[in-house]
């Protein structure tokens, strides 16, 4: 691609030669020599410079370090600091040509210091950037690669190439202590009667926890006979009760938990909790294991208590922020999706978007009148001409050509015109709809979504015929650019949704994935657990009866359940007064009571949601609670000591 210098280069070259030209025929000096030399020294210049490039691009080569504390890691911390250490080497014994090598920083972490950019010498064999970076959130960062902007001495010609080396590195939560959450004060740990106990493996720990008086059926061994010689009457001692408890987390990773702008999804927000649940509960030697939902598939983890299997849940919480293929998110207009998606694959996918290898043919900016909705008109207005088959419909148009008429020899050829014209007509408007792609601005968002749907049908692994489908179906392809711009972690503006049924069919999915993984986890229970599930049972409050139903034979088995609810940004708390921004009052259109009206009439609806919900999980003796509000692993944990402390019977 020839640069701004090259094209002026260019320009120049040919203005000599035109001016040569015209000084030849007028004189017999030969004065073409210099512009065409400089004209073949440009072509010589141009097939070199793309020999070269032919050589040195199947060589050239991408790695990734990410540096913690001097040596390399798979994973990183959140709002830690780290090292990046990218190196560019060419295989060929050519070397590089010169060139500007910058990376593609990801959106999701802040930088700190370094240089992004890098200057290539001809020749040079290797190339190192370093930078430093702190994460910002739980999740993952994606790191596409390095981009290249390779160009010859003389800066008449470039190439812009991507080095793809696709990087994913968990974020991981920070670990923490649990003795900032473990109970202060030590409640009444007293043994049912036998046959009541909750647990089928009670034990019995080393660490006293109270004295109480002799009763009939209590061992001998486990007499106070120092404390019973003072008071006079036997003394029993009371041991803590070292028994496991065994917590489930059932996490919802479906598309609508990950909407949002990065670092602030309902998903990253509820990882934190689930995350100092995990680590406080292994720190108690209790079994903690998790259950991963989306739409299509669940990951189940066994409750186990190592080290190892805290990282693996939380390593595999992490990456459940990334989405996969299989992800329908809600369909939405094209406008806004486009340029993020243009931009992107230009940026990351240059190579991809050329036309040797995503074409755009001539043909494909036809528009088809027969298939809109002017065709059965179209189609009608052709086929009129029949018509004259009736002698009613002859004798009126050969009046209408006599009335037309001047004299009688052009009575005929009007008469013909008559009858042809609404099929001339025809053809006319049905050549005006389909050429309309060929204008300007239709031509360039007809070719953008052809490459965009080529790019995706082949990144995504799409069947057969998906590209064909992108290009006329507005809903399936915002589907398809939506999940594109997930992947590579772009920020996604506020999107309306075209149809409630995708949502309704996307909350059905998840239903119903939740009551097998839940039905999995009864199946599987072997003492009386803690279910907790951190869904959006807000936003799926009509679908809610398979999941109720499943609850209820969880609550029949003497299982503990906790629901926790994020709640929707923008949403006041039930307890928060609503407060609205002041907005000028328009005395003629009144639009910003409108809005007030709208706003309230909003929450007011997710409020009564909220509270149906509610209402229907205190039936079953199940406690929600909302994210925001108690996001403090606490209460799940002092749950736990309230399993681990039954109460008496009788």
């Amino acid at each position: 691609m020839l640069t701004s210098r090259g094209w002026w280069f260019l320009l120049i070259v040919l203005g000599l030669m035109l001016l040569s030209l015209i000084i030849e025929q007028r004189s017999e000096n030969v004065v073409l020599v210099l512009p065409m030399a400089l004209f073949v020294w440009f072509a010589s210049e141009w097939a070199r410079f793309r020999w070269r490039l032919s050589q040195v691009l199947p060589h050239l080569r991408c790695r990734r370090l990410v540096i913690v504390d001097g040596r390399p890691v798979p994973s990183l911390w959140a709002n830690r600091e780290a090292e990046i250490a990218v190196t560019v080497e060419c295989e060929h014994d050519a070397g590089l040509p010169m060139a500007l090598c910058q990376e593609i920083l990801p959106v999701t972490v802040e930088h700190l210091d370094g240089k992004l950019t890098r200057f290539a010498n001809p020749g040079d064999r290797q190339l190192s950037i370093r930078y430093h970076i702190r994460t910002q959130a739980v999740g993952t960062i994606r790191f596409d690669g390095i981009q290249l902007r390779l160009s010859d001495l003389q800066g008449f010609f470039y190439r812009r190439v991507c080095l793809r080396d696709p990087v994913i590195v968990p974020v991981l939560p920070i670990l923490r202590d649990a003795e900032g959450d473990s109970r202060v004060d030590k409640k009444l740990n007293l043994l049912p009667p036998p046959g009541s106990h909750e647990h089928r493996r009670p034990g019995s720990g080393s660490e006293l926890l109270d004295l109480r008086d002799y009763r009939p059926g209590d061992p001998p061994k486990l007499i106070a006979w120092k404390a019973s010689a003072r008071r006079d009457r036997l003394i029993v001692r009371e041991y803590e009760a070292e028994v496991p408890i065994r917590c489930t987390l059932f996490v919802d990773a479906s598309s609508g938990m990950r909407q949002g702008p990065p670092g602030n999804t309902p998903l990253q927000q509820v990882m934190e909790l689930v995350s100092a649940v995990a680590q406080a509960a292994i720190l108690r030697r209790d079994l903690v294991g998790m259950v991963l939902v989306r739409e299509q598939s669940v990951t189940i983890h066994r409750p186990a208590r190592s080290s190892q299997h805290l990282l693996q849940l939380m390593r595999s919480l992490a990456l459940s922020s990334l989405p996969s293929n299989d992800d329908t998110p809600a369909p939405t207009t094209l406008a806004p999706l486009l340029p993020l998606a243009g931009s992107l694959a230009q940026e990351v996918y240059p190579d991809l978007l050329r036309s040797e290898v995503n074409s755009t043919p001539l043909r494909m900016y036809w528009h088809a009148a027969l298939d809109s909705r002017w065709g059965k008109w179209l189609i009608a207005l052709f086929a009129s001409p029949m018509l004259l088959v009736f002698p009613w419909v002859r004798s009126q148009v050969a009046a209408l050509a006599g009335g037309l008429a001047g004299s009688d020899r052009w009575i005929l050829p009007i008469f013909v015109l008559l009858c042809l014209s609404p099929g001339l007509l025809a053809l006319i408007l049905w050549g005006l709809y389909g050429l309309q792609g060929l204008l300007p601005g239709v031509q360039f968002r007809m070719g953008q979504r052809k490459r965009l749907a080529g790019l995706l049908s082949e990144l995504q692994s799409l069947p057969a015929g998906a590209i064909a489908r992108m290009q006329h179906d507005d809903a399936y392809f915002s589907q398809r650019l939506q999940l594109f711009l997930q992947q590579h972690q772009i920020p996604l503006p506020p999107l309306p949704k075209l149809d409630g049924q995708a949502d309704r069919q996307a909350g059905e999915a998840k239903i119903d994935q939740f009551c097998a993984g839940l039905s999995q986890a009864i199946a599987r229970a072997r003492d009386h657990e803690l279910f907790v599930l951190l869904i959006d049972c807000i936003a799926v409050a009509d679908q809610l009866e398979p999941l109720i139903r499943t609850l209820r034979v969880a609550r029949a088995r003497h299982h503990q359940i906790i629901v926790l609810c994020p709640w929707m940004d923008g949403i006041p708390l039930p307890h928060e007064p609503l407060e609205l921004e002041p907005q000028p009052v328009n005395p003629t259109f009144r639009v910003a009571d409108l809005q007030k009206q709208l706003r309230q009439q909003v929450i007011a609806n997710y409020h009564r949601q909220a509270d149906r919900v509610r209402h229907e999980l205190a039936r079953l003796g199940i406690a929600m609670l909302l994210v925001p509000q108690h996001s403090n692993p606490k209460l799940i944990l002092e749950r736990m000591e309230r399993m681990r402390q039954p109460q008496r019977i009788g």
